[in-house]
C-alpha cells in the first residue's frame, strides 16, 4: 500500500476490489461456515453494493430477508497494489423483485456500514474508508483481458461444482458420470466450459449475445449466457 494514500485513493481501491475480485469470502452472522455460501452464484457490484445471486430458498436468501449482518473479504484484482485486501461489513438485503412474479433466484446485496483496506492478511486493523468517499468513488480502470483473468481464477477456485452441475443440466448427463468441470477460457465474445466424463474430455462454447466492451460487464454477461 502507498505510504499515505488519500481517502479517495483508498475508496477507489476498495470499489475496484469489489467490482473485480481475485477471490472473495462472505461470512454471515449466525451461519455455519460450511453453509456460508449456500446457494451463492457469484459476486458482482451494483452502484457500490456487493451483490450475490442465490436460490430463493437458500440460507443466504433467508439471512437477507432477516437483515442479517455479514462481512465480505475481497482479495484485490491485478489492477491494485499487490496483496491488498478489502473488508466490507454491513447488513444483507434482498434486492427489489416484481410482486407476484415467482423468482427461482434472488439478488442479495450487502449494504456497507464499514469499509476498510488492508495491506495483507497480517494487517488485521487496516485503514477505514469513509463511506462518503466509497459511495462517490470511481473504480480503477481495468481492461477486459485483466478482468477476464480474474474471473477465470475466481471461477476455478470457487465454482467448479456449479459448473459441473451446469454441464449435467445442459447436456442431460448423469451427475456420477462427470468427474470435473471448469471455465477454461473467457474473453469479450464468450466463454468455454471444459469437462471430463466417462467418455473423455469435452468442451462447450458459451457465446455472449454481443461482444462485451466494458470490462465490468464481463461477469454479468457470463452469468446471463450460462443462465440462457
Amino acid at each position: 500500500m502507498a505510504d499515505h494514500p488519500t481517502a479517495d485513493e483508498l475508496a477507489r481501491w476498495a470499489r475496484t476490489a469489489v467490482r473485480t475480485p481475485g477471490d472473495a469470502t462472505l461470512a454471515v452472522d449466525g451461519a455455519r461456515p460450511e453453509s456460508a455460501d449456500d446457494g451463492r452464484v457469484g459476486l458482482s457490484e451494483v452502484e457500490g453494493f456487493p451483490a450475490f445471486r442465490c436460490r430463493a430458498g437458500s440460507g443466504l436468501a433467508a439471512a437477507a430477508r432477516a437483515g442479517a449482518g455479514a462481512v465480505l473479504v475481497v482479495r484485490a484484482s491485478a489492477a491494485l497494489p499487490s496483496g491488498m485486501l478489502v473488508r466490507v461489513s454491513g447488513s444483507l438485503v434482498v434486492a427489489a423483485v416484481e410482486p407476484g412474479v415467482p423468482a427461482a433466484a434472488l439478488e442479495v446485496r450487502l449494504v456497507p456500514l464499514r469499509v476498510s483496506v488492508h495491506a495483507g492478511e497480517a494487517d488485521a486493523v487496516g485503514t477505514e474508508v469513509p463511506l462518503s468517499a466509497y459511495d462517490r468513488a470511481e473504480p480503477v480502470a481495468a481492461d477486459v483481458r485483466t478482468v477476464a483473468a480474474e474471473v477465470l481464477a475466481h471461477s476455478r477456485a470457487c465454482h467448479g461444482p456449479d459448473l459441473l452441475a451446469w454441464v449435467v443440466r445442459r447436456h442431460g448427463l448423469a451427475p456420477e458420470d462427470v468427474a470435473a468441470a471448469e471455465l477454461s477460457s473467457l474473453d469479450e465474445r464468450g466463454a468455454v466450459v471444459s469437462w471430463v466424463d466417462v467418455r473423455g474430455a469435452h468442451r462447450t462454447e458459451v457465446p455472449f449475445r454481443e461482444p462485451v466492451g466494458c470490462p465490468h460487464a464481463l461477469a454479468d454477461a457470463l452469468r446471463t449466457a450460462l443462465d440462457a
